[in-house]
This record gives C-alpha cells, structure tokens and sequence, in this order.
C-alpha cells in the first residue's frame, strides 16, 4: 500500500547463511511517482543491523533474567517472612505458656509458704526454750526470705520489663551472716561437723545493699 501511494517504507529481515550464521538487516525504500501518480523510480538503502539486534536481544534476556531472579527473591522473602512471622507467634504463645504456668505456681508456691511463716509466728506466742527460740527466728527470716524471692521470680512482668528495682538499705553485716549461715550450721551440728565462719576484721560492720538478694 504504501509503495502504491508513494509513501517511504522500510523492512527488516533475518537472514541465515550456509554456515549457519545470521545477519539482520533493514532496507529502506522511497518510490517516485510521475504526475498520473506511477512509480517511476525506486531508492532504496540496505543496512547490516545486526549488532544493533544482538545488542537489543541480549538486553531483552537479560531484562527477562533479571525479573526472574526478581520474582526468586520475592518468593524468597516472602517464604522468610511467613517463617519469622510463624517464629514470632511460637515465641508468643511460649511466653504465654511460661506466664500461665508461672501465674499458676505463684498461687501453689506461695500458699503453703505463707502458710508456714503464719504458723512460725504464731509459735512465737507459746513457751519455748532459748533455743527453740532461735530456731524459731531463723525458719521465719528463712521463709520471709523466700517468699520475697519467690515474689520476684514470679513476677514475670518486672522481669521481662528489666524493672526489677535492686533495693539499697542499710543493715548490719553480721546479722545478715548470721541468720544465713544458721540453717547450716543445723544441719552440720545433726552431723556432728562444724560449721565455722569468720568475718575479717576489716570487713565493714553495716553494708548498703539488697539484703535479701544478697542472702
């Protein structure tokens, strides 16, 4: 049609030659027409694209390579991103877990305990001997100790939190010794061992600390 109306055209061709090789070429027309609108004459121009085409094709594949490794990584992140999300959710459900159970042991824990400080107190009251005494104070101190350490350790929400306060009171060193190394000195005195403790002399006699973490 357009060498009919006399328009420029142009082609583009593949050739393969007997060696297999292939050259890519467009050639480039315009038609001259006389005045009853014949052609007359013909120009033409014939030009070797081939490494202009080459150039074109690799891009195209590496244009296609490069979204291919594009859609490799979204898979890939988006594999990633189920596994960290499915992580999240076990590491939730697990602090979940250890809450709960550690809710329920507080009630367990500190029942019978605050029971048998109540008990200690009460036995306070009744006749004891010097020594029934003493013994009386260390399981008290002992238990009231404990309790203090149990209520920490259960209280998950400080922990994880980093808000557990370290508390910093004056007290006196040697009671502080005393009272803990009595329990043992027991149990040694039941096994016919002694149990000897010596406070250096230029150890301070009151110290500014967390008395029961101390312990």
């Amino acid at each position: 049609a357009k060498v009919a109306k006399g328009n420029p055209f142009s082609i583009r061709y593949r050739i393969q030659h007997d060696d297999g090789s292939v050259r890519y070429v467009v050639s480039y027309g315009d038609i001259q027409l006389d005045d009853h609108g014949k052609p007359t004459k013909i120009y033409g121009l014939l030009q070797d694209i081939t490494e202009l085409t080459q150039a074109h094709l690799k891009l195209e594949a590496s244009k296609a390579e490069v979204e291919q490794i594009n859609r490799n990584l979204e898979e890939t992140i988006a594999k990633r991103t189920a596994s960290l999300r499915e992580a999240k959710e076990e590491a939730e459900a697990a602090s979940t877990a250890k809450t709960d159970f550690l809710s329920s042991m507080s009630h367990e824990i500190r029942t019978p305990l605050n029971g048998v400080i109540g008990m200690a107190q009460l036995l306070r009251d009744s006749s004891l001997s010097e020594e029934q005494q003493e013994r009386l104070d260390i399981l008290t101190s002992s238990g009231q100790n404990l309790l203090a350490l149990v209520n920490d350790i259960l209280d998950m929400s400080k922990i994880e939190s980093g808000s557990v306060e370290i508390e910093k009171a004056v007290f006196s060193f040697t009671d502080m010794l005393t009272s803990t190394i009595a329990p043992f000195k027991i149990m040694a005195d039941n096994q016919g061992l002694d149990f000897v403790v010596t406070i250096d002399d230029t150890c301070a006699p009151t110290l500014r600390s967390d008395e029961t973490r101390l312990r």
